[in-house]
């Protein structure tokens, strides 16, 4: 129930305050009533119900993209002694629903942020085979600033746009300062020896970077799931051109695409899945 709230709370960021006031006074009642049925909910608000597709994260629990990776490991039949990486683990979500879904798999989860790097290692305490680290990745190894945003998940390597038109990004990605964390790459942390089965990557804008570093350990990954995106709220980030060019150049093919942010018509975030040519039925 919490999160079903949470998707709704979220979504309301893009409505009217009329829509507001009658989307709580239903939830009120029907958590009263100890009863939610959520396409009844957005029936009863045909704005709500119309445009829902929009924002598909908010309504598939933010993370369809994960279980679409998972269940690809899974159609391929992909060994349990791999590793799976989650680069910019946050709170540790993703690597939980990674490590349940393959408990014999050790999840090398990478969070740079001192505070972040804090919950998931109260939130991952229970899992054994997650094993943590609090390093960003890219294609050195130094130290360097990470720009912290107001909603922490949209913090960023790159410098944030400062001059934001749209209400929603400038509450969210409103720089709130900096902080100096720790880089490594991917071919010098992941061991040689290793194969990979997920790669994913949500990293706000470094994406490319996390991939030139990490060259040899994709010649042993078999699924990457990388964050893509179609705007210049990150400044210097590479385009989703850019990253389909170097993905298809070490011998992946894209698999599919789950859309997360959508606006006025215009898709902004997506995930891509790619998968190694060499494991391919």
């Amino acid at each position: 129930m919490n999160k079903l709230i949470l998707k709704i709370i979220t979504y309301l960021f893009y409505k009217s305050n009329a829509i507001k006031q009658g989307v709580f006074a239903l939830m009120s009642y029907d958590l009263k009533n100890n009863q939610f049925d959520f396409n009844l909910f957005l029936r009863s608000f045909p704005e709500l119900y119309e445009e829902a597709d929009k924002y598909p994260s908010v309504f598939n629990d933010g993370y369809k993209h994960i279980d679409k990776a998972i269940e690809l490991a899974r159609f391929f039949n992909l060994p349990s002694e791999n590793l799976v990486l989650d680069v910019g683990a946050a709170s540790g979500i993703t690597s939980i629903r990674f490590s349940k879904a393959f408990p014999s798999s050790v999840i090398y989860a990478f969070e740079p942020i001192p505070d972040t790097f804090q919950i998931l290692k109260r939130e991952t305490a229970g899992y054994p085979a997650i094993e943590i680290i609090n390093k960003a990745l890219g294609n050195e190894i130094k130290s360097l600033n990470i720009h912290l945003a107001a909603r922490v998940t949209s913090s960023s390597l790159l410098d944030i746009e400062k001059n934001l038109t749209n209400e929603f990004w400038k509450k969210n990605l409103k720089e709130e300062g900096t902080i100096q964390v720790q880089m490594s790459k991917l071919d010098v942390d992941i061991p040689q020896e290793k194969n990979v089965s997920i790669l994913k990557m949500d990293v706000q804008g470094y994406e490319l970077e996390v991939l030139k570093g990490g060259v040899e350990t994709l010649n042993r990954t078999a699924i990457v799931l990388v964050e893509m995106q179609n705007h210049d709220l990150y400044i210097g980030a590479p385009k989703y051109y850019q990253i389909d060019e170097f993905m298809r150049n070490n011998n992946f093919e894209l698999y599919n695409m789950i859309p997360s942010i959508r606006q006025d018509e215009k898709i902004y975030e997506w995930d891509a899945i790619y998968v190694n040519k060499n494991i391919q039925r």
